[in-house]
């Protein structure tokens, strides 16, 4: 008996031996497969190191006093009344912001997600049009609508019989209305991506049971909608507080808050004043990350990929008033537009609307160079392209390598790194820019007045868009076929060649097309690290617009817009016909 059960103990020990080294077999295999994943996006972060955090932490130092280190600058930012009011400001300019982009983008949400048909492709259209247009034209456009020759002041005048024109510029009003112009996507997008998500069914089971549609909406659609709607709070709240371009052009000294004043110096006192305004926006990132998550701002790749209603159920009667309102938002979002079209092709030297008599001198001046003339359209705009096309070969290589790890990976830090890649559009573009002057000066000063410079740190702003669309592009691809494929001795690159890239060519092509106009448009990092021998497109419509203000400005802020729109249109048929095709 003692030989069995020594034999039985030796047989036991062989067993745990061998599935022990299995058991470890299978961790290593699974390590280094969760390893490449990761792996993936070595070279993303170190773009995002190199020219965001490494920036970052040289504005620290800065606040700090640099080379002697100090807490008198804090100490001043914070005690001096001048900057506390500009404080004040800032936030009360991003919370009425956020307020108006919640009133305006919840209905316009609601209905993308449970319409159909030709008026809802239109309205997405409309909603996103501030995104792919110039900041500066769109802001420019309002200067002109609101002034006191503007269409809104003709036509007060006309309804009202008031003698004397109002004074709707250079105060509050003027700069909310822009910034609530320019940020509404940013709100739209992470709802729509969320409603999508509620099954129609669920409203219709409660009013079946005797709820009304507004304890319906209240008690079920509306509690579910909430992570979509805190994440465009958050997004458009940030966004806001690093906003300048609109208080500067259309505000007056009171609206002035403190992005505006990192615009205007580089001190160390200006750096302490931006570590603040980052201690804050840090302060509401963590706490958005801890309760709600970056899911519904992920989700909204999603949406645009894919932005057809989950469910649909016929349209009644009483959500005739849905529409109204729809509508009156898409006008208020398409006014601008209609306004400085006609100023393009005003034969005057100055702002009239309407224009008396009408020429194409001005739109033609664009594509004319004079030595007497102080810009050089054509030239910058080439500057532009060239740093645009960079910042698509950088980014969406980079991007997509990010997003196949993320949907494929269960790597541990997979949640770190999500938030880590998009933290770009979390924090304002001002910040970023005034740190990477910092950084260019004291570290980098062979890549200023360089178009690799320039558009290094552009894709380090259009690393997130890509990411988010590509990272819902890959969500769409079955992983069952690149399995199948691997499993038949196909390597990872043939794999990838063969099944996943003909399945992505849409969202490639979206990607490109938003880093693309990221880059294109971006003014705020080519401010600051502006050089005399190399003006972007935006520079230059900066200049004119902050300096002169002459119906050229009307006749670039066109052609952007028609440059825009084409490309919307184009990428549009594009996408379905690659849809179909895939």
């Amino acid at each position: 008996m003692i030989g069995i059960d020594s034999a039985q103990r030796a047989l036991t020990s062989i067993r745990l031996v061998k599935n022990n080294t299995e058991q470890r077999r299978l961790f290593y295999a699974q390590a280094k497969h969760e390893g490449f994943y990761l792996l993936l996006a070595a070279p993303a972060v170190m773009l995002l190191i190199l020219f965001f955090v490494l920036p970052l932490v040289r504005m620290v130092d800065a606040s700090f006093g640099g080379d002697e280190f100090t807490t008198r600058l804090y100490e001043r930012a914070l005690t001096n009344e001048f900057t506390r009011r500009m404080f004040r400001t800032t936030f009360e300019l991003a919370g009425v912001t956020t307020l108006g982009c919640i009133l305006l983008g919840y209905p316009v949400a609601y209905y993308l997600a449970t319409r159909a048909g030709r008026w809802r492709a239109v309205v997405l259209i409309i909603v996103i049009l501030p995104f792919v247009t110039s900041a500066i034209a769109s802001i420019f456009s309002w200067r002109v609508t609101l002034g006191r020759t503007g269409p809104v002041n003709d036509a007060w005048q006309l309804l009202w019989f008031v003698d004397e024109p109002l004074e709707l510029m250079f105060n509050r009003l003027p700069v909310n209305v822009a910034m609530i112009h320019i940020f509404l996507p940013f709100m739209v997008l992470p709802l729509f991506a969320v409603m999508r998500g509620i099954p129609r069914s669920m409203p219709a089971v409660a009013e079946s049971l005797g709820a009304n549609p507004f304890q319906s909406f209240r008690r079920i659609f509306l509690p579910l909608s909430m992570p979509g709607l805190w994440a465009g709070s958050v997004l458009v709240f940030i966004l806001s507080a690093g906003h300048f371009i609109a208080p500067f052009v259309v505000g007056g000294i009171r609206e002035r808050g403190i992005a505006t004043a990192l615009a205007g110096g580089t001190g160390n006192f200006t750096a302490a004043l931006a570590m603040l305004l980052l201690a804050a926006i840090v302060v509401i990132y963590l706490v958005f990350s801890r309760l709600v998550g970056f899911g519904a701002i992920y989700s909204a790749g999603e949406a645009l990929m894919r932005s057809s209603p989950i469910e649909v159920v016929k349209q009644p009667p009483r959500r005739v008033p849905l529409s109204i309102v729809v509508g009156l938002v898409s006008f208020f979002m398409i006014l601008p537009s209609l306004i400085v079209i006609p100023l393009s092709v005003n034969k005057s030297s100055f702002i009239i609307f309407p224009p008396e008599e009408y020429s194409l001198k001005w739109l033609k001046n664009f594509f004319t160079t004079s030595p007497l003339s102080p810009v050089d359209w054509i030239e910058s705009t080439i500057t532009s392209l060239e740093i645009a096309f960079i910042v698509v070969i950088v980014a969406v290589p980079l991007g997509g390598l990010v997003a196949y790890g993320l949907v494929r990976g269960r790597f541990p830090g997979k949640g770190l790194l999500s938030s880590f890649v998009i933290l770009p559009l979390i924090v304002p573009s001002t910040l970023t820019a005034l740190a990477l002057f910092y950084f260019y000066s004291l570290n980098m000063r062979v890549l200023i007045g360089t178009v690799l410079g320039i558009a290094l740190p552009h894709a380090v702003l259009a690393l997130p868009f890509v990411v988010i669309i590509l990272a819902a592009t890959m969500r769409g691809v079955d992983e069952v076929h690149e399995q199948a494929a691997m499993s038949l001795g196909a390597g990872r690159v043939t794999v990838f060649r063969r099944i996943i890239f003909p399945q992505i060519i849409p969202g490639i092509v979206v990607a490109a097309f938003f880093a693309f106009l990221v880059s294109f448009y971006e003014v705020v990092v080519a401010i600051f690290l502006k050089d005399p021998y190399l003006r972007t497109l935006p520079i230059n419509l900066w200049n004119g617009v902050a300096v002169d203000f002459a119906p050229m400005m009307a006749a670039v802020s066109t052609l952007l817009l028609i440059f825009a729109i084409f490309i919307i249109v184009g990428l549009t048929f594009f996408r379905k016909k690659l849809n179909r095709e895939t």
